[in-house]
């Protein structure tokens, strides 16, 4: 397949609107919140450099663009998780616009609190030997190439993935992995891996990190 081929299929990949199963959409709500949350924490870090604060401002502003979405999915089929959930969201969109950041993380964080993410499945997790191998399999295969070596003069860097397994919060590390690659608009694509398969890639991650 030519390169021109292999890059249409990306765009129309992250671009086509998304299926998922009954109960899903609530689901990815939790999860977008969960990572919303953890960009917000790191836009607002002193210690972060202007260019990676630049490419999550992009990123944040997209991704409310999600929640949106994902809100009013989730409403239409009578899944809605809070009372108000859609006029809510619509709050902190006025309010990272307003770039009144310090409101709208309290906010976030009011919501997520709320709305936690469900760790069955992930936490505790059993490093079993079949997962390692599966873990390491995956991120030798998959996700080595972007991961290994950030590019950090993008705005929006791979992250490296043994150091986010380290020192983020694990609901929160497990939301980026199930949400799959959070870019902007053109560079997000759906989670491609099951469960079971994200629960073995942490439990790879987490053999390098002693204590957890």
């Amino acid at each position: 397949m030519s390169i021109g081929r292999i890059l249409v299929a990306l765009v129309l990949l992250a671009t086509a609107p998304p299926v998922w199963a009954s109960g899903e959409h609530e689901r990815r709500l939790r999860v977008e919140i969960a990572v919303l949350h953890g960009d917000t924490r790191i836009l607002i870090d002193p210690a972060t450099p202007p260019l990676r604060r630049q490419g999550l401002r992009q990123r944040i502003r997209s991704s409310l663009g999600t929640l949106g979405m994902l809100a009013r999915y989730a409403v239409q089929e009578g899944q809605q998780p809070q009372p108000g959930l859609r006029k809510q969201v619509a709050g902190l969109r006025v309010l990272f616009a307003t770039k009144n950041i310090r409101a709208f993380a309290l906010r976030l964080g009011q919501l997520k609190s709320s709305l936690p993410l469900d760790m069955s499945g992930f936490s505790p997790l059993t490093a079993t030997p079949a997962r390692l191998r599966t873990g390491r399999s995956i991120y030798q295969s998959l996700c080595i190439g972007c991961h290994q070596n950030p590019d950090r003069t993008q705005p929006n860097p791979a992250p490296d993935l043994f150091s986010m397994a380290a020192i983020m919060p694990r609901d929160e590390f497990v939301a980026r992995m199930l949400g799959g690659i959070h870019g902007v608009h053109l560079t997000t694509l759906q989670n491609p891996f099951t469960d079971e398969e994200i629960a073995s890639m942490t439990a790879f991650f987490d053999q390098a990190q002693p204590g957890r």
